[in-house]
């Protein structure tokens, strides 16, 4: 029987997971099994998602006599690494960030070699990439910024981050997919929580694109890339291309008029902070190969799912 390895289940998007495998279960009839540092702190989820009979796993049992064995039938989904947007992106953080992901990644490796087992999908999933801007109209999965040509040292350190992720997993025995991620949107991701607190912003010249898609889409492609056994790089963008200063205009205090700025202050700002650097982004990334495998978006334009 099918069965699900979620590591970091309890994220926006492993949330987002859990709830779309919840309302199709009675068409996949897959099993479920969590795997967490910490088994208490996520104990929840069994009890939000009753009908999947979550199994919680925590890595160092992944070794035991006792523990679960990796079998043909498997599809691990690896969404665990730090929170990109959690703190200031220095390259002490950076190497933080990588090293959270890269840790886990090995661990799902020991794993399969210690049960001499190689799972029939392995999907790495996460935010960590780079595309050239050479052609904003003509971004998808085959273009990415070579490190020498990247726009500054905050997107040519983690551009070189992506490349050494992708090729880590990409090493993952048996197939192996990596998943780009958008920036997320969902009325309870933080992103949205802390920008909905704030005045809003009315970017006289953010023209640029920035790749949005909603929580909820993020999960149905994840599960329909696993279906269809895709292998190799895709990217999750919804159809709909929104610029920052459309998003900015979405989010922030709808009854406060929209304060005039330059996106010189990011420009600046991400100097000091290079989290403000996402928002300087300028890709119309088209999810190329999701859409030529007949994937459909939900929401196409992913601003539909935010608060008004």
């Amino acid at each position: 029987m099918l069965r699900y390895i979620i590591a970091g289940g309890s994220g926006l998007i492993g949330q987002a997971l859990l709830t779309t495998l919840a309302q199709n279960h009675h068409q996949t009839q897959a099993s479920v099994l969590v795997l967490t540092r910490t088994p208490r702190a996520v104990s929840h989820l069994a009890a939000a998602f009753p009908s999947l009979n979550l199994q919680i796993v925590s890595y160092e049992d992944l070794f035991t006599a006792t523990g679960p064995r990796c079998t043909p039938d498997d599809i691990i989904i690896n969404l665990a690494g730090e929170n990109i947007g959690a703190q200031r992106l220095t390259s002490a953080r950076l190497r933080q960030l990588l090293d959270s992901r890269l840790n886990i990644i090995n661990t799902l490796m020991r794993w399969c070699e210690h049960r001499a087992q190689s799972p029939r999908l392995f999907i790495q999933a996460s935010a960590m990439a780079a595309f050239e801007d050479s052609d904003i109209e003509k971004s998808d999965e085959g273009l990415i910024v070579p490190p020498h040509k990247a726009p500054g040292v905050y997107l040519t350190s983690l551009h070189d981050l992506a490349v050494s992720l992708e090729a880590t997993a990409l090493a993952f025995p048996g197939p192996t997919l990596c998943v780009r991620l958008p920036l997320v949107l969902s009325p309870v991701a933080p992103l949205v929580q802390k920008l909905a607190a704030l005045p809003r912003l009315k970017v006289l010249d953010g023209c640029n694109y920035l790749p949005l898609a909603s929580a909820t889409d993020c999960a149905r492609a994840l599960l329909f890339a696993a279906c269809q056994e895709l292998s190799g790089i895709i990217a999750i963008n919804a159809p709909h291309y929104v610029n920052l200063r459309t998003l900015l205009l979405s989010l922030g205090k709808q009854h406060i008029p929209a304060i005039p700025t330059l996106s010189v202050g990011l420009k600046l700002g991400s100097k000091l902070d290079g989290r403000m650097g996402l928002f300087l982004e300028n890709k119309k990334i088209k999810s190329a190969r999701l859409l030529q495998a007949g994937f459909v978006f939900l929401h196409p334009q992913a601003l539909s799912v935010l608060p008004h």
